[in-house]
């Protein structure tokens, strides 16, 4: 089954629509998926918040290695697996595993790297776009409910500077 790229601004439902994907996957009448990976910077970096996965340079090459690693762990394993199957004879109806990673993933470049790990283990690969308007209604609820406007207006500041950051591939006209 394929592994699948989430990526988008900071706050635009990435994480929600990772959840209700895998819950439909796993529930599919077809019975293809019977295992769900999600990675995430909590999973790939859990001593760390998500805020500080991003609150400088290096701290961002840190946890972008690590989903990384992370990934391209599951997808061999995954893979390994297939391998494995592929040999013994698999029953009809046996699930594979499906590998979402859900986290900014705002480099083209490192778009590219997921998806050459993908190829290498022979897995099908996709992106998904989480597009969102730029007032994020959530994130600023929860700012506003922050004990400080100071910190509030900080948590805006890094989130346009994410924001900002992020490069799009140019959409196809048909």
């Amino acid at each position: 089954m394929p592994s699948l790229i989430l990526s988008g601004h900071p706050c635009v439902g990435k994480t929600t629509f990772a959840h209700l994907l895998a819950t439909r996957a796993l529930r599919h009448p077809s019975n293809t998926i019977s295992n769900v990976v999600h990675i995430r910077e909590c999973t790939a970096c859990p001593d760390q918040t998500k805020a500080a996965c991003y609150s400088n340079s290096h701290m961002e090459k840190t946890t972008r290695a690590a989903l990384k690693s992370e990934f391209d762990r599951a997808v061999m394993s995954k893979s390994n697996n297939h391998s494995a199957e592929c040999k013994v004879g698999t029953e009809k109806g046996s699930g594979s595993t499906l590998v979402i990673l859900d986290s900014l993933n705002y480099i083209k470049g490192y778009r590219y790297e997921l998806y050459c790990i993908s190829k290498a283990a022979g897995e099908r690969h996709g992106v998904v776009w989480i597009m969102g308007s730029d007032s994020d209604g959530e994130c600023t609820r929860i700012d506003m409910s922050s004990p400080s406007d100071e910190l509030a207006k900080k948590r805006n500041q890094e989130r346009k500077e994410l924001q900002m950051k992020h490069e799009d591939e140019p959409l196809e006209k048909t």
